[in-house]
């Protein structure tokens, strides 16, 4: 099992939300540097990305608590999934089980037996 502890994730997502906006400036200014600005709540870390990678097997496996996409396959090649289990909590932004935008872009996608509750 890969745990992604969404929930801090979550946490500080929806207390960014809650800000008005002059708190959100005052709390991140645009002036803040380019390392500050990738600590900003909105930039979640995805559980698992192969980029532009080929023969990828992922297998007998459970993902959860992600804090943005579970699993997204980047410009990937000959993809097999099979015993694949995806947990989120409903309500989680954003953590989707297997990106579907991002599977259009990969060519040679194969699934069986994957549940994303």
């Amino acid at each position: 099992m890969i745990d992604g502890s969404g929930d801090v994730w979550w946490q500080a997502l929806k207390e960014y939300f809650e800000l008005s906006q002059s708190e959100r400036e005052a709390k991140y200014p645009e002036s803040a540097t380019d390392k500050e600005k990738l600590a900003r709540p909105y930039f979640r870390p995805r559980l698992i990305e192969p980029v532009r990678c080929r023969n990828v097997v992922i297998e007998g496996v459970t993902l959860q608590n992600s804090g943005y996409w579970t699993l997204h396959l980047l410009f990937c090649e000959d993809v097999n999934i099979r015993g694949l289990t995806v947990r989120n909590p409903y309500w989680a932004y954003n953590a989707d089980g297997i990106t579907p935008v991002t599977l259009a872009q990969s060519d040679n996608l194969r699934t069986g037996s994957v549940e994303v509750e």
